[in-house]
């Protein structure tokens, strides 16, 4: 039915225990498929082979401009697979990747594909594997890329290193709208860093630093900093009651 739509725009297969032999022939499916423009397929277990499947529908050319695919455990081989695709695809502007063991390494494929990207606005790493070292790689490619306007980073063992590098991109990224960076290692030096990239950066307008072990000296410093930039800035740095 897949193969022969031509009006089905939106299509929810999350927790359906598919696996990597189901996504394989939906993915041929939807390679034929050119009306459907969202896909939710979290939570199936699809892995590294599932994930190669989807990218490669996503290279041969796809309509899809939304894709939640967390919770898949896809790994640094998925990873790296998304980091091909979005180096050829044209069409998808939505990209949900949380909890799918990502590390370093498919952090940093994924990083060097948003250099040369101009399509996608939207990226979740939340809840993976990152580190600092994929943070760098990924600050080094906000300071190319020119149509992000999300990226959240949440829960990915970043510490003071890679906020840095994610710093000093927004003092040439006036682009980005929102960072998310709430439960990593982020200290003082990494407040700073922030501080600083606040003062110069013209597009954020949503920061999100909830938790981090930082300072009360540099919570207030950062606040002071958000402040000074006017009321479109909203800064989290605890919780919302």
């Amino acid at each position: 039915a897949l193969g022969r739509n031509t009006t089905l725009q939106s299509l929810d297969l999350s927790a359906n225990e598919i696996g990597n032999m189901g996504v394989e022939f939906i993915a041929r499916v939807l390679g034929r498929d050119s009306s459907l423009s969202t896909l939710d397929f979290s939570a199936n277990d699809i892995g590294p082979i599932g994930a190669a499947s989807i990218t490669q529908t996503l290279i041969q050319g796809s309509s899809i401009e939304r894709l939640t695919l967390g919770q898949n455990n896809i790994g640094d081989r998925g990873a790296q697979c998304f980091g091909q695709a979005l180096r050829e695809n044209t069409s998808l502007q939505y990209l949900d990747l949380r909890s799918n063991a990502i590390g370093r390494t498919g952090a940093v494929d994924i990083g060097q594909s948003l250099e040369s990207n101009s399509f996608l606005r939207y990226l979740s790493l939340r809840d993976n594997k990152v580190d600092d070292e994929g943070a760098e790689e990924i600050g080094k490619a906000l300071e190319l890329n020119s149509t992000l306007l999300s990226l959240n980073l949440m829960k990915n063992n970043i510490g003071d290193t890679g906020t840095d590098f994610l710093a000093k991109a927004l003092f040439v990224n006036n682009v980005l709208l929102e960072l998310i960076l709430g439960a990593n290692e982020i200290g003082d030096e990494g407040a700073t860093s922030i501080i600083v990239a606040l003062s110069e950066n013209t597009s954020v307008e949503h920061i999100d630093l909830f938790p981090n072990p930082m300072s009360d000296r540099a919570r207030e410093q950062i606040t002071k900093a958000a402040r000074e930039k006017g009321s479109n800035v909203q800064l989290k740095l605890s919780f919302v009651y």
